[in-house]
């Protein structure tokens, strides 16, 4: 698989970009969701954290750069489909389904530079094939 990986964009960012840009940046259709944030160290990366919640939060409820469907598809089938996981992706028998339900009117991250592994809000389940990954204390 490590032959097949390709890089679409390297982006050398000076200064932080707006909302609305970054959105039409996320917004296309080649898009898919990920992260380079660092997830272990002395000072972890917030984006290690919070970057799917931020997606769905800012750049879906709040910005508009897809609709819910959309934003579904940019986190799972096309990843699944850009690294040939066919047995995930979408939701269909023979397929293993790894699964986060959010609640779209609070889903949000939390984590800063200050609180880098704070964890996101709104997520009611997170699953992977038959485990809870982070089981929520509210029935679902």
């Amino acid at each position: 698989m490590a032959n097949r990986l390709e890089v679409s964009a390297v982006m050398a960012v000076r200064d932080e970009r707006s909302v609305e840009n970054l959105a039409r940046l996320f917004g296309h259709p080649a898009y898919t969701g990920g992260s380079d944030g660092m997830f272990i160290s002395d000072a972890p990366h917030p984006r290690g954290w919070g970057t799917f919640a931020r997606l769905l939060g800012t750049y879906t409820r709040d910005g508009g750069a897809f609709d819910w469907a959309g934003a579904a598809r940019h986190l799972s089938a096309l990843p699944a489909e850009r690294f040939g996981l066919h047995d995930r992706g979408v939701i269909a028998p023979g397929r293993r389904a790894d699964l986060a339900l959010v609640d779209p009117a609070t889903v949000a991250d939390r984590a800063t530079y200050g609180a880098p592994t704070a964890l996101a809000v709104g997520e009611l389940t997170g699953a992977t094939p038959g485990a809870a990954a982070r089981p929520t204390a509210r029935p679902s």
